[in-house]
C-alpha cells in the first residue's frame, strides 16, 4: 500500500483508559481496512494518533468505531 495517499489525524479521546484498553483500542482501530497505524500518545493517554488510507476509510469511519466502543472522541486535527 502506498503511503502517498497516507493521512494522519489526531484525536481526543474523553475518558482515562488504562494501559489494556490502550492497546486492545488500538489493536480494534487497526484490524480495520485502510488503517495503517492507531497509538495514543505517550505520556499525553488523551490524545489519539491515526493514519489511514482515505480510499479505504475516512476521519468519520474512524470517529464511529472508537464511539461504538462507548467512548467519547473528537477530532482535533
Amino acid at each position: 500500500m502506498s503511503t502517498s495517499n497516507k493521512i494522519e489525524i489526531v484525536f481526543h479521546v474523553d475518558e482515562n483508559l488504562e494501559e489494556k484498553q490502550i492497546e486492545m483500542l488500538e489493536a480494534l482501530l487497526q484490524g480495520h481496512d485502510g488503517i495503517w497505524e492507531a497509538q495514543i500518545t505517550t505520556g499525553k493517554s488523551h490524545l489519539m494518533r491515526v493514519a489511514y488510507n482515505p480510499a479505504l476509510v475516512n476521519s468519520a469511519d474512524v470517529l464511529g468505531y472508537v464511539r461504538g466502543e462507548n467512548l467519547h472522541v473528537e477530532r482535533i486535527g
